[in-house]
């Protein structure tokens, strides 16, 4: 509470919580001007730094994260405007709030600026009371759209969306400085379990307990998202894959010993599993994912309860050991029978994404001769084929129907059985979560 005065501590929450944890960029070329606004804002709180030139506040840019700019327009020698082009052409910068100060009040001049992306004009001289509030009332409005649209509702961490834009651009820095950086996938164990025998509300608090665990016992600087259903992505900047181990392996003790919800007198523990890659020159962002995903899958296989990593694969001289080190022998195959192309396409990238192998056919002959001559373990199908589906029974196929609304009555009423079903139009977010339950959690 470092900086307020008793009469300040009465002010509303969200004011405190926007100071105490906001840190502002003020680029102004008046040394007078920017030592009057250090000091107010840092009085209520604020974390606050400084730059006199355009030169100068790039340079803090990349060496800080910030929560609002406050932009002086005449600035010498390169005025103001000449930061509008960096701050939205780079997308770590884009979404930071931007007040413009200026001595003009010229209209033309406020709605180029405007135009150009700052969110707010304050022209001089001006009240530091109202700029206060435009300032206290942009975070405010900020942080609300963050929690909507980035942050998972259960959870409070990041959500799918916000790590995928996070992602883009980590690899953008990570290829510029050669860094090191691993990405983990981890999946809670046996959380259908959880769901099934004490019912979703305690799952809800499993999941918000895992995600608290994850927040404590990780730095500020690592990232944590919720990548869908029970499972979670994190992103540890700054380690190798060896480091990322320990991290990992060290959590996971503590997940063991701590009790996520009570049922009566029964205490709820679960453990996890994860899957490491560390970055390496000319790896993409699919395949980074890709090879995290890959290894989360062998942990499963491995027996879950542990952490497997991607430059681990490969590096035992028997089965049993390189079963131990976590490496997979085989990526499930699925099996998609669909009369539409398009239908196919969709469903072939997504299951791509998943490290699924596909194989994609129109025909039920053709679906039924490939069951017959390989070891499928899914099938997503757009029609009930009867042989097919004997065969997968007798062959212990799990079946994913993906019908139409019209369809799926019909099949309903004719006692067609299957192990996940959806109606299109589905959710592509949903079809992941579905896809993932059922080859990477029933399964494994």
């Amino acid at each position: 509470m470092t900086g307020f005065t008793p009469t300040q501590l009465h002010k509303s929450a969200s004011t405190l919580s926007d100071s105490q944890e906001s840190r502002l960029l003020i680029i102004d070329d008046d040394a007078d001007l920017r030592a009057l606004l250090l000091r107010k804002f840092r009085a209520e709180g604020f974390h606050v730094d400084e730059a006199s030139s355009v030169h100068m506040a790039t340079e803090r840019l990349y060496e800080a994260a910030y929560d609002l700019i406050i932009l002086d327009l005449m600035m010498v020698p390169e005025s103001g405007y000449v930061l509008f082009d960096f701050l939205k052409s780079d997308p770590k910068f884009k979404w930071i709030p931007l007040i413009v100060l200026s001595g003009h009040q010229d209209l033309d001049e406020k709605v180029k600026c405007l135009e150009l992306g700052a969110d707010d004009y304050v022209t001089k001289p001006f009240q530091f009371r109202e700029l206060k509030a435009r300032v206290g009332r942009m975070l405010t409005r900020a942080r609300e759209y963050e929690h909507i649209a980035f942050r998972d509702a259960l959870t409070g961490v990041y959500n799918r969306r916000y790590f995928d834009n996070y992602l883009a651009v980590e690899l953008q820095k990570i290829q510029r400085t050669h860094a090191s950086s691993t990405l983990v996938l981890l999946d809670i164990d046996r959380f259908k379990g959880v769901n099934d025998t004490y019912g979703h509300p305690i799952g809800d608090l499993v999941l918000q307990g895992m995600a608290h665990l994850l927040k404590e016992n990780l730095r500020q600087s690592d990232f944590v998202a919720r990548f869908g259903g029970e499972e979670f992505v994190i992103m540890l900047g700054g380690a190798s894959e060896r480091e990322a181990m320990r991290v990992m392996n060290e959590l996971l003790g503590k997940v063991r010993e701590h009790v996520m919800a009570h049922v009566e007198d029964q205490q709820i523990r679960i453990t996890f599993s994860g899957g490491l890659a560390a970055w390496e020159p000319g790896v993409s962002r699919a395949e980074w994912i890709s090879r995290a995903d890959q290894m989360l899958y062998a942990a499963k296989q491995a027996g879950r309860n542990q952490c497997a990593g991607w430059s681990q694969r490969g590096s035992s001289d028997t089965p049993e050991e390189a079963s131990e080190a976590g490496v997979p022998q085989r990526l499930p195959l699925v099996l998609v029978v669909d009369e539409s192309k398009m239908m196919h396409a969709i469903l072939t990238a997504k299951l791509a994404e998943l490290s699924l192998q596909t194989v994609s056919v129109t025909q039920r002959e053709a679906a039924i001769a490939f069951v017959q001559e390989h070891e499928v373990d899914l099938c997503i199908m757009d029609a009930s084929v009867p042989n097919l589906r004997s065969l997968s029974k007798r062959k212990n196929i799990k079946i994913f129907a993906i019908t139409d609304h019209a369809q799926e009555k019909e099949r309903l009423a004719a006692g067609f059985t299957a192990d996940e079903r959806m109606a299109k139009p589905f959710s592509l977010v949903e079809l992941e979560m579905r896809l993932k339950k059922l080859m990477f959690v029933d399964n494994g």
